[in-house]
Formats: C-alpha cells, structure tokens, sequence
C-alpha cells in the first residue's frame, strides 16, 4: 500500500489498536457535552468497540468488496460504523452478544 506523503499526517495509516480508541472518542466528547453520566459513556465505548471487533472479523456480510479494496478493512468498519444509526447500531449489538 502506497501513502501519499501529503495527507499522512492528517490522516495516518490506522491500525487496528488505536481504531477502537479513535471510534470511542465521539462518545468520549458527548459525555463533556452533555454531561452524560460516566456510566453512559462507557456503554457507548463498550458498544461502539465490540461492533468494531465484530465487524473486523466478520465483514463479508456487511463491508463492501470494492470500499475494502480501495479504502482498507479498518476504514472500510469504521465508516460502516460511523453512518450506523443508534438504533442499528444498538440492535445489532444486542444481536452478536
């Protein structure tokens, strides 16, 4: 994979370790916000994180072969991730448990 050096230190290559923490961090800023109990926010990251690993490893059934190609596995969930709806993202959740 090649990386153009000009949008390398906007947008560094991912890697799977810090996806989750990255994912995390809307629901991280939500809680300063809104002042959202911790106990909220930490659902929200357990949530968001478990979809992260599911998705990695089962993504044949929701990421498409062309985005995964042009754009990478990591980014490729993180997107998908990104474009949930809460309640998608709930019930699909509550689903893979």
């Amino acid at each position: 994979m090649r990386w153009n050096l000009q949008y390398f230190f906007l947008f560094p290559p991912p890697s799977t370790a810090n996806v989750c923490d990255i994912l995390a961090r809307p629901a991280q800023n939500l809680s300063q916000w809104n002042r959202l109990p911790q106990s909220e926010t930490s659902k929200a990251e357990k949530i968001i994180k478990t979809l992260y690993r599911y998705l990695i490893k089962n993504n044949k059934k929701f990421i498409l072969s062309d985005h995964e190609k042009k754009w990478g596995l990591e980014r490729s969930v993180s997107d998908f991730i990104a474009g949930m709806t809460d309640k998608f993202a709930i019930d699909l959740y509550n689903k893979i448990k």
